[in-house]
């Protein structure tokens, strides 16, 4: 639990900074960049984004979404193509 507060305090200390730098939208990069590498929740940028009346970029969002999903699957293939021996993974 302390964790997740730790997360919530840093991402909201982060999206504070990306409302004010914000010319009416919140870019769809940014919050991605919120989700994935502070763990802070979409909804929760989303409902913050709201009461400061600024929009979010969501077409943004599922793109860089979309690009990290793709990249995660190029590289899990990648690795297979490698012949990894999986053998020590095993035991």
């Amino acid at each position: 639990m302390a964790q997740f507060a730790k997360t919530i305090a840093n991402g909201n200390k982060l999206l504070q900074t990306l409302i004010e730098k914000a010319n009416g939208q919140l870019a769809g990069k940014d919050v991605f960049m919120l989700y994935d590498t502070y763990g802070f929740p979409v909804e929760l940028t989303r409902e913050i984004a709201k009461e400061n009346n600024i929009l979010v970029d969501e077409a943004g969002f599922e793109l860089a979404m979309e690009e990290a999903r793709e990249k995660s699957r190029q590289g899990t293939k990648d690795m297979f193509k490698k012949g990894t021996d999986w053998s020590k993974y095993l035991e």
